[in-house]
């Protein structure tokens, strides 16, 4: 599973949204219904899945999805290995 995959799953759980796949690259977090104790949830699910750590500020500024995405990728090759 690609890390759009895992993480549209991640937010629709979240969020309690029916379909993932309503989540599109330029979604916004917080315009799909995100707050700051839902971000904050995202933040600790990104971190069990990816092992990858996002504070609450960067979760705030980078609330696009594909900027999340981007964010977890960069992440991970700085790791140079899989966070999953």
């Amino acid at each position: 599973m690609s890390i759009e995959e895992k993480l549209k799953e991640i937010i629709a759980d979240v969020l309690e949204l029916d379909d993932p796949n309503i989540i599109q690259k330029d979604s916004d977090f917080f315009e799909l219904g995100g707050n700051s104790l839902t971000a904050m949830i995202v933040a600790e699910q990104i971190k069990d899945t990816f092992g990858c750590e996002l504070d609450f500020t960067e979760m705030y500024e980078s609330a696009g999805f594909d900027s999340l995405v981007n964010m977890i990728s960069d992440s991970m090759a700085v790791r140079k290995e899989p966070c999953a």
